[in-house]
């Protein structure tokens, strides 16, 4: 292959059920002749890595003896890239043929950061962090409430689906950006493992006067959350820490106890939710079998009460 102009990084943690759908979709690209393919594993358990031998070919595999997190993974890949662009790519998303082309056309035009696709997710619809504003306290209280008086709740930018449009902070499922830009700014902070870096390089190159771009026409499917398993406690640690990490470095000193009381509020709670949720999986079964062992036992208490009095008084119940 001559030498790409692309090159799509794609950091991979047992995946193994959906990292053949991902580089199957890669290698029908309009484009395929024009990129390189580089897949960082962050030691993964399961078959992943035998399963990448068939593709063997057609990608460069660099493997990580213990999981070093996202942001160092992907810093490795683009240590290895030889593409004069760099795409930053989940392994449990699906692009389209025309979608690295689209991106491209528009990451070459002037003082463009970061390009990003539309996201969609397994039933169609489309994910609202394809596109979202730089974080603000109000915007984020309104996230984790839920809140019903603004419609994108001051998080989400609204998505514009017939053209390209501004979208300071784009998602890490997908984004697209010079190798010249990544390097200047200093490529992804290492200190996120994992969940903020996207937001953290988005904002950065946002705010030093580079645009950041959302592209609709080109669509990835995103399936979210594939290679993490949210249920785990640690998950609220990782997200909220990143949270926090994120205002250490952008937000200033005289907002920090707003901020504190935010993350000490939404981290106790998505504890909460998710360790209730956690048990609930965990005991849901027993619980359907007790209620079925307690009908069967109260019905049959009635039916036999009806037997031997004809009426339903035999144990004293009505």
């Amino acid at each position: 292959m001559s030498q790409p102009k692309i090159s799509v990084i794609i950091v991979t943690y047992n995946s193994e059920g959906i990292i053949s759908f991902c580089l199957d979709s890669i290698l029908k690209s309009t484009i395929y002749n024009e990129i390189e393919i580089i897949i960082v594993d962050n030691a993964s358990e399961d078959g992943t890595l035998y399963l990448l031998q068939k593709y063997s070919t057609d990608i460069c595999t660099i493997i990580n003896e213990d999981n070093l997190g996202f942001s160092v993974a992907c810093n490795q890949g683009a240590s290895n890239a030889t593409g004069d662009f760099l795409m930053f790519l989940n392994p449990d998303c699906i692009v389209e043929e025309t979608t690295i082309a689209r991106l491209w056309t528009e990451a070459n035009k002037v003082k463009i950061g970061i390009v990003g696709p539309l996201l969609i997710d397994g039933g169609g619809r489309v994910l609202p962090e394809t596109a979202r504003e730089i974080p603000s306290f109000k915007g984020s209280v309104n996230k984790l409430l839920g809140s019903p008086f603004t419609r994108y709740n001051q998080y989400y930018r609204p998505i514009e689906k017939d053209r390209t449009f501004i979208a300071p902070v784009l998602s890490g499922a997908c984004m697209m950006i010079s190798r010249q830009v990544f390097i200047e700014h200093g490529g992804l902070d290492e200190r996120y493992f994992m969940y903020g870096e996207d937001i953290d390089m988005s904002v950065r190159i946002y705010n030093s006067g580079y645009k950041n771009v959302c592209v609709p026409s080109a669509r990835v499917i995103h399936f979210k959350g594939e290679s993490t398993e949210k249920e785990k406690l640690e998950y609220s640690h990782r997200f909220y820490n990143a949270m926090r990490l994120y205002v250490d470095k952008h937000k200033k000193t005289t907002s920090r106890n707003n901020w504190e009381w935010f993350f000490s509020l939404s981290t106790k709670l998505a504890i909460i939710f998710n360790f209730c949720k956690l048990w609930y999986y965990r005991i849901r079964s027993q619980m359907v079998d007790g209620v079925v062992v307690f009908l069967a036992i109260y019905g049959t208490q009635f039916i036999w009460s009806y037997i031997k009095s004809g009426g339903l008084l035999y144990y004293g119940t009505q």
